[in-house]
Parts: C-alpha cells; sequence; structure tokens
C-alpha cells in the first residue's frame, strides 16, 4: 500500500510539465514533504524490506514493482547529484568574511544539502539491500549499487572534505558552522548522513560486494576523509560528530586492508603519498595520546592499526586441531600456520619501511622534492614506534622496530649508500638502543629479574614457563577490556600468533634429541621472522622427521614441561 501510494504521487508529478521544481520546493516547504523523494519514505522502506527474507520477497513484492522501485531510487541519485552541491560549496568559499551571503544562495545550499542527504539515505537502503541479498536479481541494481558508491565517493571528497578543510575566516564557515545560523543543522545532518553511508558501505565490504573499479576511489576518499582539518572544531561544529566521520573512514580503510590482500601495497603507498601531499601542519595535526601522558601521530595509529589488521584470528589459524593429542606432523602443520599469519604483518610492515626508505634517498638520474619530507616522515614514524615500544596494545610497533633495525645495517653497510640516510640510521639507531637500555633500567630498578617476558625454551624452567604464562594472560585480558572501544584492533591476533609460534616450535624441539636439529623448530625468534614464512600449511621440515611423525612428542621431553606449554 505504501509502495503504491508512493508510485501514485510519481505519476501525478510526471504529468505535471512543472513537476520537477514543484518537487524542490516542497522539499524547502516544511510540513509538505512528497513521498517520491524524501528521507522517512526511505527509512519506511527500509524498514518494511527488514522483516523480508530475501527469498520470499518475490512473494510480496512483484518484479515489475521492485523494478519500478529500483527505477525511483536510481532517479534520486541523479537528483542529488544533479543538486551540484560540490560546485556550490565552491561559490561559497570564493565569498569573503564580512561579505553577507545572499538569502537566494543560503536557500539553494539548503536545498542542495537535503537533496544530498537524501541521496546518501538511498545509498543506505541499497547497501542494506545488498548485504541482505534483496532484489539482486532485478538487473538495474548492479548499476544502481555502482551509482552509490560513485555518489559516496563524490560527497566525501567533493563536499564532505571541503566543507571541513574551510577556511574558518570565509563567510561560508560562519554560515555554516555557526550553531546560531539556520544552516549549521543542516550541516550536521549531512555529516550524520555521510556518517551512516560510510558505516554501511563498511559492512558490505566485508562480504566482496564491491568491485574493485568502486572501492579504489572509495578509498581515495577516505584517506582525504581522515586527513581533513580539525580548525574548525572552534566554530562550533561538534567535535564527536567529525571525530566519528574520521573514524568511519579509517574503519572503512581497515576493513578493505584486511580483507584485500592485493590492496595492501597500494593503500599504504596511497597512504603516505598522501600524507607528503598535505602541508607541513596538517601532518601533525592530530595526536593520539598514550599511557604515561605521551602523544604519538595520527598517521602512526593508523599505520600501526592497518598493519595488526592483517593478523588471523587465533579460530582460524587452530581450524582442525581442536581436540585430542597431536603428532609432531600436526605440529608442525600447527607452527607453520601461525608463523604465516605473523608474516602477513611483517610483509606489509617490510614494505612500508622499504618505501619510506626508497624515498628518502636522492637518486642520481631525477631528484625529488619531497626527500626532506619522506626523511621527516619516516624519522617520527620511527619515533613514535620506539615510544610504543611495551604498551600493550601496539605489539605491531616492536614489529616494525625490529625490521627497520635490520634496514639500518643495510644502509650502513652499502658504501653506497645516501650521506644523508646514513645519518639517519645511525640516529635511529642510537635512539633504539637508548629507549632499550632505559627501559632495562626501570624494570631493574623496579625490583625485576631483568628479563622481562622472556621467550620459552626446552631448558626453560616450570617456574619460568609460570611466569610466561601469567604475563600473558595478564596482556591478554588488558586487550581483551580494550576491544570494545577499539584501542586494541588486531593486537590479540598478532601476540598469540608469535606465542604460539614460539611454543609449537619449544614443544617440538624439546621432542627431539640434541643432535638432530631443525630450521623450523628453531626458536631463536619470536615467530616473526619471514624466513620459511610462505610455506603450505601441509608442508615438511626436514627428511629426517618421518619417524617423529608416528610418534608422541611427550616421549622424549619432560612431561611437566609439555604440560605446562601445551
Amino acid at each position: 500500500e505504501f509502495m503504491t501510494e508512493i508510485f501514485s504521487e510519481e505519476d501525478e508529478l510526471a504529468d505535471d510539465s512543472d513537476g520537477k521544481p514543484v518537487l524542490f520546493q516542497r522539499i524547502l516547504d516544511i510540513g509538505v514533504l512528497p513521498l517520491v523523494l524524501c528521507k522517512h519514505s526511505v527509512r519506511r522502506i527500509r524498514a518494511l524490506l527488514e522483516p523480508c527474507a530475501a527469498a520470499h520477497l518475490s512473494k510480496h513484492v512483484s518484479s515489475d514493482r521492485l523494478n519500478r522501485l529500483v527505477g525511483l531510487l536510481v532517479a534520486a541519485i541523479q537528483t542529488a547529484k544533479d543538486a551540484s552541491l560540490a560546485s556550490m560549496i565552491k561559490d561559497g568559499m570564493l565569498v569573503d568574511r564580512g561579505t553577507e551571503l545572499v538569502t537566494a544562495y543560503c536557500e539553494r545550499l539548503e536545498l542542495a544539502m537535503s537533496v544530498t542527504c537524501l541521496g546518501l539515505e538511498v545509498a543506505v537502503l541499497v547497501f542494506h539491500m545488498v548485504a541482505q541479498g534483496k532484489a539482486l536479481h532485478v538487473s538495474s541494481m548492479g548499476d544502481l549499487l555502482h551509482d552509490c558508491v560513485a555518489f559516496l565517493k563524490e560527497c566525501l571528497l567533493d563536499c564532505v572534505v571541503p566543507l571541513l578543510d574551510m577556511d574558518p575566516e570565509c563567510e561560508l564557515a560562519h554560515a555554516v558552522f555557526n550553531r546560531s545560523q539556520p544552516l549549521h543543522g543542516q550541516m550536521c545532518t549531512l555529516l550524520e548522513a555521510a556518517l551512516a553511508t560510510t558505516n554501511s558501505v563498511t559492512a558490505i565490504t566485508a562480504q566482496h560486494a564491491l568491485c574493485e573499479e568502486d572501492i579504489v576511489p572509495l578509498l581515495y576518499a577516505s584517506i582525504s576523509v581522515m586527513f581533513c582539518s580539525s580548525a574548525l572544531l572552534s566554530s562550533g561544529i561538534e567535535s564527536n560528530l567529525f571525530e566519528s566521520v574520521r573514524r568511519s573512514s579509517q574503519s572503512l580503510l581497515r576493513s578493505v586492508f584486511e580483507l584485500r590482500a592485493d590492496q595492501r601495497p597500494w593503500i599504504l603507498e596511497e597512504i603516505l603519498a598522501s600524507l607528503i601531499k598535505l602541508p607541513a601542519q596538517k601532518r601533525v595535526q592530530s595526536m593520539h595520546r598514550i599511557a604515561g601522558g605521551k602523544s604519538v601521530q595520527f598517521i602512526t595509529v593508523l599505520l600501526l592499526q592497518l598493519l595488526q589488521a592483517t593478523a588471523q584470528s587465533p579460530e582460524d589459524l587452530t581450524a582442525g586441531f581442536e581436540s585430542g593429542a597431536l603428532s609432531a606432523k600436526e605440529y608442525r602443520i600447527l607452527l607453520q600456520r601461525h608463523k604465516k599469519a605473523v608474516s602477513m604483518v611483517s610483509s606489509s610492515a617490510d614494505f612500508t619501511i622499504r618505501y619510506m626508505i626508497g624515498r628518502c634517498a636522492k637518486r642520481e638520474s631525477k631528484g625529488t622534492a619531497n626527500e626532506a619530507e619522506f626523511r621527516a616522515l619516516l624519522e617520527l614514524f620511527i619515533n613514535d614506534c620506539v615510544v610504543l615500544l611495551g604498551h600493550p596494545q601496539w605489539p605491531a610497533a616492536e614489529l616494525v622496530v625490529r625490521i627497520y633495525s635490520l634496514h639500518i645495517l643495510e644502509v650502513l653497510d652499502d658504501d653506497k649508500s645516501d650521506v644523508v640516510l646514513k645519518a639517519l640510521a645511525l640516529e635511529s639507531a642510537a635512539q633504539i638502543a637508548s629507549h632499550i637500555a632505559q627501559s632495562q633500567r626501570l624494570h631493574d630498578s623496579s625490583g625485576g629479574d631483568g628479563s622481562g617476558l622472556e621467550w620459552i625454551s626446552p631448558s626453560s624452567s616450570l617456574e619460568s614457563i609460570s611466569r610466561f604464562q601469567t604475563a600473558t594472560t595478564t596482556i591478554l585480558e588488558y586487550l581483551q577490556a580494550k576491544v570494545v572501544s577499539g584501542e586494541s584492533t588486531g593486537a590479540i591476533p598478532l601476540y598469540i600468533g608469535n606465542w604460539a609460534a614460539m611454543l609449537v616450535a619449544t614443544l617440538l624441539k624439546g621432542s627431539r634429541s640434541e643432535s638432530s636439529s631443525d630450521n623450523d623448530a628453531d626458536t631463536g625468534d619470536s615467530g616473526a621472522d619471514n624466513s620459511d614464512l610462505g610455506s603450505d600449511d601441509s608442508d615438511s621440515d626436514s627428511d629426517s622427521d618421518s619417524d617423529n611423525d608416528q610418534k608422541d612428542v611427550s616421549s622424549t621431553f619432560d612431561i611437566h614441561k609439555r604440560k605446562a606449554i601445551e
């Protein structure tokens, strides 16, 4: 009945040769909102579709009506594009402070914002339908999804970003962000609609419903939103809303980064390249506070969250090994899984470090104007990671410092390395060593035994194993309490991948005689080494292990230690 009412009104407006201008005027006239283009109608359609399962939708709504509904949604998106909010914002930004905006412009701007909000509401409806698999059989649904993604990208890149980056001194900023002005409420509604739409599109990325053609422009827009200026916060815009829009874009980026390994190098490169293009003051505009009263850059937090998001969950890594005693062969398969999980983080971290180092050095063939900027960015990033060493939420910081230390040695050993880059490497090495020495002194002065969170080996005592268990349990409980707030993104899987690889390797090494050795069971690393990390789960470690495959690992390993480690 509701759809019949909508279609009837659409027919009436279509019969009116001047229907479109009348429709736009109605949107401005509060209380006389037409059903065809009204966000309340869009929300009601979504509510009506909610309880209807995708398989039974055809029983309630005919194909003709679904096609007509999709056609209406396509028209709504096109109408929102035709509102040309982006061009109106550009025009308004050219007006100097003190020059009052004319009433006609303000009315047209409010209208454009209203219609744009409607388009975003339609996009939310479409993303919701796609997420639930509804109306996907409609031939034009794919094109509608593409149009909605493109419209969201345009809103973020051409409307939200310019508005948030606007000079607080221009007259448009005063008209839009001043709470006493009529346009302020409409501006907040626009940001709320953009927030809801970004959250909705993030949900369908997990279902791989978007093609690369849609994802890449959307990610570019999201990166631009994350680096918006916060100068307008003092002009009246709600800081919580501003941060929510930015975090939503960050969540979209993290979701795609986690699910699409093929996009990771491009995403990391685009983030760093976009950051360099920003004015210097905007690169360090947002700081993230950590325990102890210190702060690190927003870009550091973003990169570490992306790196940690690639670590697999413990459930994925233990599939097929939920219960029962394991053979040595099964332990080796489990070891390879955990090593591979950590290697995904390592490879992304290594790419990030290599990318920045590669752009810090001067090239003989061609010089770039960004060498100094990249050196400053690399220095700040490593400094932040050093500061974050020992903070439970950021295990990727230790991984970055470890990988960077290896690259420092490469730079210092290479006679052809850039002189400025060598100086940076020496300074970084000194800072890393100084931080480790200072942390050791603090640990010793607090009554510690100097070992910290020690690694377990076959020679470890039961007391050491017990201390390790207590420490790791405390860390995981602390991180679990931070999951809801998003402060521990990816930290738990990364910790478990490292620890589990080390423990399983210890069980394997302890089950062999002292005369035999196995590269895969070496516990000299923490499970994060890049060697042998690309093997398949079924890979065997050595030709001499066939006999061990047939017996339990406890046969040559102290049963009490084995039980404690398991």
